[in-house]
């Protein structure tokens, strides 16, 4: 994913992936906070692919072939 997505972006899934497979459960986020974390990249990921003119391999096609 060199340079062809966010780092930022890749850190903060790698983080709340990290969090949820915690061992104890005390320590895992809630459903809401991941959905809220999982939509806010989403939303990031759009916007830096509409910077970059739709030449992003990453999300082309996704909102239009529904996926």
């Amino acid at each position: 994913m060199k340079g062809s997505y966010p780092i930022e972006e890749v850190y903060k899934m790698a983080e709340i992936a990290r969090r949820c497979l915690s061992e104890d459960p005390v320590d895992r986020p809630e459903m809401r906070d991941i959905v809220q974390t999982l939509s806010q990249i989403l939303v990031c990921s759009i916007e830096w692919e509409a910077s970059l003119g739709g030449k992003s391999q990453v999300f082309s096609g996704l909102i239009m072939s529904g996926r």
